[in-house]
Formats: structure tokens, C-alpha cells, sequence
């Protein structure tokens, strides 16, 4: 059986695919327009919205960690049916906070509780695919996950749109049901993954894997690299709207492409690096992204940004399933939970500095792009040969 087709016959991969479609689909308008209703309905609501954000970022990382270990202690299907069922009632939550216009200290409890919990199951699903595949089969199998979430984050904000044009009330319908779905799919098709004899009742709750140097070295460096990529996520669309004064519908499209290429081009990418490490792969990438930002400060051609982002995307196809299965290839089987969270932890150590970090850049620079994307280009490229002196046979 090819790779293609064990991910497609897969039927648990499959199963995550599409709850992950219908759960992205579900909390991706939410939280794109759940601020937009803070603003209109109250005065002065930045410092909720601010809250909402940077809070979640703090508990993320500690919930995974408890997450994970949780489930090597008893098992992942317990988890992975817990998770929509909190999310459901999150979003009723939600649901009547609006409807009855309840102050806006009860829209922030789900605004602040919705981003570990996505991230919980992230954890879950990726301790999942690491239980059912081989490690050859694992890079197709979170890439259909990565699709499929592309793809419900695309369809969120306009059927969120949608729905609050008629009345704002029915913004956290669609999450509902997307959470039914969600967990009628796992109750259905998601059997326990982790071996009777592997899962440990005495496991500590809260572990991480301190002793295993080879594991926070690769994390610390993935880490690394995707601080490294922040300009994409925190700075990217305000440059091209301040600094080369692009319109917002315009600049919506580029952000578009990258969804498409992701959709699109996935799995020929992964064909294409086939013969590569994952950490060559991840190098390989970061250099793709060093390129394409440099582009960027050279011109402000729109067609040329829009080919510019397309190829930025390959850059992103390359790295992101290649992290995953870099992970889970030096995680134990019987703490896949463990080492993942403590994935997270580590991550999470640049998470809180990125934005400041970019943000300082934009404002420092913003009338001098050359030389802002020429130091955003410079951190890919070395952290690319951080892998390639360090994890390039890994």
C-alpha cells in the first residue's frame, strides 16, 4: 500500500481529518468575530480582547503537559471524547452570553478557555497518529490534517459572516454542532490507541521529559525556527497595508493563496522532499522562507508578492508535518503525551516574545523595507544551519 493511500484508507486518520475540517470550520469565525462583537457592543473592551489572547498563551503550555500525561497514564480516547464535549458546552456558554447580553466579563471565559482547549486536542490527535502509523507513514498522515484544517478555515469566517449578518446570536451555532459531529465521529471510529500494557497508572500527572537531552535539544530548535517565521503571522499583512499601502481585499487574497497552495500542493510537496531527513526538510524550508521574505522588501509588485507567497506556502508545506513527525519519532510510545506536551512547554518559551519582538521590528523599519525584511529573511536562513550542523540526519 502506497503512503497515499494508507493515510486516505486510514480510518482513523481519516475520522481526525474531517472532525478537524468541522472543528477548525466551527471555532475559526468565532474567533475572528467574537472581538469584532466586543467592539461593537462595549465600550472600551481592549484590554478583554488583549486579555483573551495573551492568557490562553500562558495556560496553553501547562495544560498540554498535564494533557499529555494524562493520557499516557489512561489512554487517549477518553481525552479525545472529553474535549468536544467541553467545547460544546463552551460554546452554549457563549451562546447565551450574547443572547442575553451579558457583561463582557462571560464572553471572556469561553474567549480564554477555546485556545488551550483546541490545543489539548491538538496534542491528543497528534499522540493518536503517532500510536496508528509507521514512521514512514506518519508525514502523509498529519499533512491530511493539515489540509483538512486549511480547508475548514476557510469556510469558517464566511459561514460565521453569514450567520451574524441574520443575528449575532448565531455565531456559536455553527461550533456547536461542528462539536456534535466532532464527537460523534470519535465515539464511532476513534478506538484506544495506546497497548494495555503500555499505559502506566502510576504515572505523575505532571512530567516532563528533562533527562532526554536529544529531545529538548530538537524541540528547543523547532522552537527556534518557528520564532524565526514570525513576520508571516504578526507583521506580514500590516506591512502590505502601511508600508506598501495595499488594500485590505487585496491583501486578504495573498492570505488566500496560502490556503489554497497548502490544499493544493500538500501532498506533492511531501513527494517531491520524499528522500529527505526531517530535519534536512525543515532546513530546506526555513531557506525557502528566508528567500521569500527577502523578496518581499525588494518590491512592491502585487503579482510578484502574490508568486512570492505561493512559494513562501512550500516553504510552510515542507516544515510543518516534518516537525510533527520529527517529535514523535523520538518519543517513547508509551509517553508520546509527555514528550509532546513537553513539545509545547518548550515552544512556548518564544511564543510570548515573537510578537513583541516583530511588532518592535515593523515599527523601527516600517519605512524601510529592504532592511526589515532583510533581518526577518536573516533568522530563517540561520536557524536553517542550526539544523543542518545539528539535525540534519535526524
Amino acid at each position: 500500500m502506497t503512503l497515499d493511500s494508507f493515510a486516505l484508507k486510514n480510518r482513523i486518520i481519516k475520522s481526525i481529518s474531517v472532525a478537524e475540517l468541522f472543528r477548525v470550520m466551527g471555532r475559526s469565525g468565532v474567533w475572528i468575530f467574537l472581538p469584532v462583537y466586543m467592539l461593537l457592543r462595549f465600550s472600551n473592551p481592549y484590554i478583554y480582547i488583549v486579555l483573551g489572547f495573551v492568557i490562553p498563551s500562558l495556560i496553553e503550555p501547562f495544560i498540554n503537559l498535564f494533557g499529555g500525561n494524562l493520557i499516557d497514564k489512561y489512554g487517549r480516547r477518553r481525552l479525545a471524547l472529553l474535549i468536544p464535549f467541553f467545547n460544546f458546552f463552551i460554546f452554549l456558554f457563549l451562546f447565551f452570553a450574547i443572547r442575553y447580553s451579558l457583561s463582557i466579563a462571560f464572553l471572556e471565559i469561553p474567549f480564554i478557555a477555546l485556545g488551550p482547549l483546541a490545543s489539548l486536542q491538538a496534542t491528543v490527535d497528534n499522540v493518536i497518529i503517532s500510536d496508528v502509523t509507521h514512521e514512514s507513514e506518519r508525514l502523509d498522515s498529519f499533512s491530511y490534517i493539515r489540509i483538512a484544517a486549511n480547508i475548514g478555515f476557510s469556510l469558517g469566517p464566511t459561514l460565521a459572516g453569514l450567520s451574524i449578518a441574520i443575528n449575532y446570536d448565531y455565531l456559536p451555532i455553527i461550533p456547536m454542532l461542528a462539536e456534535i459531529i466532532t464527537f460523534i465521529i470519535y465515539y464511532i471510529n476513534i478506538k484506544e490507541t495506546l497497548a494495555q500494557h503500555l499505559q502506566n497508572s502510576e504515572k505523575p500527572l505532571i512530567s516532563f521529559p528533562k533527562d532526554d537531552k536529544k529531545f529538548i535539544f530538537t524541540a528547543i530548535l523547532v522552537s527556534l525556527s518557528f520564532f524565526s517565521l514570525g513576520a508571516w503571522g504578526y507583521i506580514l499583512a500590516q506591512f502590505l497595508s502601511k508600508g506598501y499601502g495595499i488594500n485590505s481585499f487585496l491583501v486578504g487574497l495573498l492570505f488566500a493563496t496560502n490556503g489554497i497552495v497548502v490544499s493544493v500542493f500538500q501532498i506533492p510537496t511531501n513527494r517531491i522532499f520524499k528522500g529527505f531527513t526531517d530535519g534536512e526538510k525543515i532546513a530546506i524550508g526555513l531557506i525557502i522562507y528566508s528567500i521569500t521574505f527577502f523578496v518581499i522588501g525588494l518590491t512592491k509588485n502585487y503579482f510578484i508578492l502574490l508568486l512570492d507567497i505561493a512559494v513562501l506556502t512550500i516553504g510552510e508545506n515542507v516544515i510543518s508535518p516534518s516537525t510533527l513527525t520529527l517529535i514523535s519519532k523520538i518519543s517513547p510510545p508509551d509517553r508520546r503525551g509527555e514528550y509532546f506536551g513537553g513539545y509545547s512547554l518548550l515552544n512556548s518559551l518564544f511564543s510570548p516574545i515573537a510578537p513583541l519582538f516583530y511588532e518592535s521590528l515593523l515599527f523601527k523599519f516600517l519605512n524601510f523595507p529592504f532592511l526589515l525584511w532583510s533581518i526577518v529573511a536573516l533568522l530563517p536562513f540561520l536557524t536553517a544551519i542550526l539544523f543542518i550542523i545539528f539535525l540534519r540526519r535526524v
